[in-house]
């Protein structure tokens, strides 16, 4: 018998439904703080980088709900989304670790976090690839941990910056 994921219909859905609703909450709360968030200080690129964190869990879990795929192509799928999230995020934290007047210490929090949470994506497309199912644990792991940073992104731009 062949390992695939088909184990994880469920999961993966819940995650698509729940990141795009975070996408579409995430959005709000940044236009009721339009203002502030682009008045400076790293917010734009703190902004852009947690929207690409949820927009690549949506990405990843609605490639894995592709029927057929072997899990080389899923492994590549999640890779290629990892890698390029990770770079994108990377620079637009580096971004705004440089505009940061004063906050130093939480855009570098930010970054560290960020990397955190993708790096279980890495491995896990790395397992898929090698035919090892699973690498979904991984992806569960950094889909979470991309979520969580997400949902606390959107707390800053919501309630803490209006403090």
């Amino acid at each position: 018998m062949t390992p695939d994921l088909s184990a994880w219909t469920d999961f993966l859905a819940a995650v698509a439904g729940a990141t795009a609703a975070l996408l579409g909450l995430f959005f709000v709360s940044l236009s009721l703080n339009l203002e502030k968030v682009l008045a400076g200080n790293g917010l734009t690129e703190r902004a852009e980088q947690a929207l690409i964190q949820l927009l690549a869990a949506l990405m990843v879990a609605l490639l894995l709900l592709m029927p057929g795929l072997s899990l080389f192509v899923a492994g590549s799928g999640v890779l290629v989304i990892a890698v390029v999230t990770g770079i994108i995020g990377t620079v637009l934290a580096a971004r705004s670790l440089r505009r940061a007047k004063g906050y130093g210490r939480v855009y570098t929090a930010n970054l560290v976090l960020f990397e955190l949470a993708i790096l279980p994506w890495v491995i896990g497309g790395l397992l898929l690839m090698a035919g090892n199912a699973d690498g979904a644990y991984w992806l569960a792991a950094g889909i979470c941990l991309s979520i969580a940073k997400a949902a606390f992104d959107s707390w800053v731009f919501l309630v803490e910056i209006n403090r």
